[in-house]
């Protein structure tokens, strides 16, 4: 995602504050975009990563491989995400592609509602090459 106007739509569709460590995809369909993903507190073992799905379809077309091949990279061992728990879709979407919950931050999203913390290991990840 190098083009500004990219980084503007997602930040329109989810909430997270890009920091400088920030890097992205998104999936256009006739110059419009339909996915994005941006993934960010990188370390050497992890990263964090955050989808926004405009048409849920665009599943079938790869996006998961995609999108999970360049968080994991050739050497991370884990890639994880904070939910909002009353995010139904969200938690929907990551349970299907195999993300498994991990933790709790307790009021994290708001008071009375939690950020659930998912995860998903390398070696669980279907969408990697073997």
């Amino acid at each position: 995602m190098d083009h500004p106007v990219y980084w503007e739509w997602f930040r329109a569709h989810d909430r997270i504050i890009v920091g400088h460590d920030a890097r992205g995809i998104v999936a256009l369909i006739d110059g419009t975009p339909v996915a994005g993903c941006v993934m960010d507190n990188w370390s050497d073992a992890s990263c964090q990563i955050h989808h926004v799905l405009k048409k849920p379809m665009i599943i079938r077309s790869g996006w998961l491989k995609i999108a999970l091949s360049a968080a994991f990279g050739e050497r991370r061992l884990s890639v994880y995400s904070f939910i909002p728990e009353c995010n139904e879709k969200s938690m929907k979407f990551h349970q299907h592609a195999g993300f498994k919950e991990t933790g709790r931050v307790v009021d994290g999203f708001a008071p009375g509602e939690d950020y659930v913390l998912v995860t998903m290991r390398r070696e669980a990840c279907k969408y990697l090459e073997k």
